[in-house]
């Protein structure tokens, strides 16, 4: 409210006017009919200000409580994320994938380079990581003794990670030559590569079949809308047995499966870490640029396989989730209230138009969603 001097507060007599019921009062009230108030310093204060001082220091109270609340239920919202996720045990599950597939170094078997799949820029380099880092990491069946895995190991990653049912080759293709505009420099070079999303997709994407010479619909488009799409294209799957999957290998080499019309592939599969009660999704992205060149990428997306299983973990996860609910509930209705008193005082179109409120919709829907 300020500092008003160190005196007793008096009603001051120099001034005349009339009280709040209009009556004439010389020396006790302004022209507004508020009074007026000296202190000993012989300062002049007016009641309306003393009252609009006291509003305004709850306000900024409310505003710095509301703050500190919020803040509060941000980080317990965060900490609450943090444990479904199992975040130290899903960050130690695709390390230890990308280190035993993408980051084990391999020697290419023409240029003998060392090389990891994060370096590989041309086909046969993606040939050469399948051949040379993938499958022999994949089915990894010997002890380092040299005496074979016992059936279930033979299945596990790192003899931690079982894999679930083998793996699948994708690959997505565009149409040559839709993307011309001219015709005048075919002579020079008739083939023109559409430019697909990173994904493979667009609108010049091909789904008819190709194969071989001898079998020119050998491999065909598979569509999986029905089941949520993502997953469609041209698909081979390989079970976990090494000299079956070397041999359909050999045989999509030979066939040439991969070649000018691929636009992205895939390689991907699906393991379970009952160590860290943990699922993970695995998949190796290579994206053909319209250079031509390769760009590899890595994905590795983890789920908790159980949670509230009585641990003390748990029991803390259950807490801080209903929290955030409570948190959650309590924002949506401070948040109504608001919207209900600005309505009476205006449209939904004025409350509407206001940026924080806004902002405040948006976080509603983003809490409720995540």
């Amino acid at each position: 409210m300020g500092d008003y001097g160190g005196g007793a507060l008096v009603v001051s007599p120099e001034k005349d006017g009339k009280d709040l019921n209009g009556s004439h009062n010389p020396g006790r009230y302004n022209g507004n009919g508020m009074p007026i108030i000296k202190n000993s310093g012989e300062r002049v204060i007016s009641v309306r200000r003393l009252f609009e001082e006291v509003d305004a220091k709850r306000a900024r109270t409310l505003i710095s409580g509301s703050s500190v609340r919020y803040l509060i239920f941000v980080v317990i919202y965060v900490i609450a994320l943090q444990y479904q996720k199992n975040a130290e045990d899903s960050f130690s599950v695709q390390q230890a994938m990308i280190g035993l597939f993408a980051e084990n170094a391999f020697r290419h078997p023409v240029t003998g380079v060392s090389m990891t799949f994060n370096d590989i820029r041309t086909v046969p380099e993606l040939w050469a990581w399948v051949e040379l880092r993938f499958m022999p990491s994949y089915y990894d069946w010997f002890w380092s003794d040299g005496n074979p895995k016992e059936d279930v190991f033979k299945s596990s990653l790192l003899n931690r990670n079982r894999v679930t049912n083998g793996f699948r080759w994708t690959q997505r293709r565009g149409q040559l030559n839709e993307c011309l505009t001219t015709t005048k420099y075919n002579s020079f070079f008739p083939f023109c590569f559409p430019r697909l999303s990173s994904s493979g997709r667009g609108t010049d994407q091909d789904k008819q079949p190709f194969g071989p010479y001898y079998d020119t619909a050998k491999y065909e488009y598979r569509d999986y809308s029905h089941a949520g799409g993502g997953d469609d294209g041209f698909v081979v799957h390989f079970n976990y047995s090494l000299p079956e999957s070397e041999k359909k290998l050999r045989q999509l080499k030979a066939d040439r499966w991969v070649d000018m019309s691929t636009a992205w592939t895939r390689l991907d599969f699906t393991t379970y870490n009952p160590s860290a009660q943990m699922f993970a999704q695995v998949e190796f992205e290579v994206y053909v640029e319209p250079s031509g060149r390769l760009r590899p990428s890595v994905t590795i997306s983890t789920l908790r396989s159980e949670v509230y299983m009585n641990s003390v973990r748990d029991y803390v996860q259950i807490v801080l989730e209903l929290l955030v609910m409570v948190g959650i509930l309590m924002y949506i209705v401070g948040d109504l209230k608001d919207a209900l008193v600005n309505r009476s005082t205006g449209s939904w179109a004025e409350y509407l138009g206001k940026f924080w409120n806004v902002i405040d919709l948006i976080q509603i829907v983003l809490f409720v969603v995540g």
